[in-house]
């Protein structure tokens, strides 16, 4: 019985770690008209999708940023993206909010940068990763033009 109970034991603690892992999904949209991109993972975390990863423009800037997924109506939104610029061109902060359509899988997206306050609008478009600029190519960034249109 006691050989029984550890057998027992043995395959619940496997199957709960096999259960608590979770796969990551690599998502990747680049700002139309600039030469941004969003690279972000997104992993799922007790039933909460959870958002990792980078904005960057290329030969420019390349922000961490860190928030989450939630439905809103028939659209995910990759809600509330907190932007560590480092002071870059001395901005504090930012927050980038993106509504992705679940049909196109294209979407929108709006950002406010402080202090300033710098904000922007406009459309993605979902890219492939593997040929999603690097962080070191060439292209005006959208914060750079919202900067010259100040």
């Amino acid at each position: 019985m006691k050989k029984f109970f550890l057998v027992i034991l043995a395959v619940l603690v496997i199957t709960g770690f096999t259960a608590a892992k979770s796969e990551a999904t690599l998502l990747c949209y680049s700002f139309d008209g600039f030469s941004d991109i969003v690279k972000v993972s997104v992993t799922s975390v007790d039933g909460q999708k959870v958002v990792a990863g980078a904005w960057y423009a290329p030969l420019t800037y390349n922000f961490p940023v860190i928030g989450s997924v939630v439905k809103d109506n028939l659209a995910n939104r990759i809600s509330g993206l907190q932007a560590a610029t480092n002071g870059y061109i001395g901005l504090q902060q930012g927050v980038l909010n993106i509504v992705i359509d679940p049909i196109t899988k294209n979407g929108t997206y709006n950002y406010y940068m402080t202090p300033g306050p710098l904000t922007g609008t406009g459309t993605l478009t979902k890219v492939s990763c593997v040929a999603a600029p690097k962080p070191f190519s060439t292209g005006q960034s959208s914060i750079e033009a919202a900067l010259a249109n100040k």
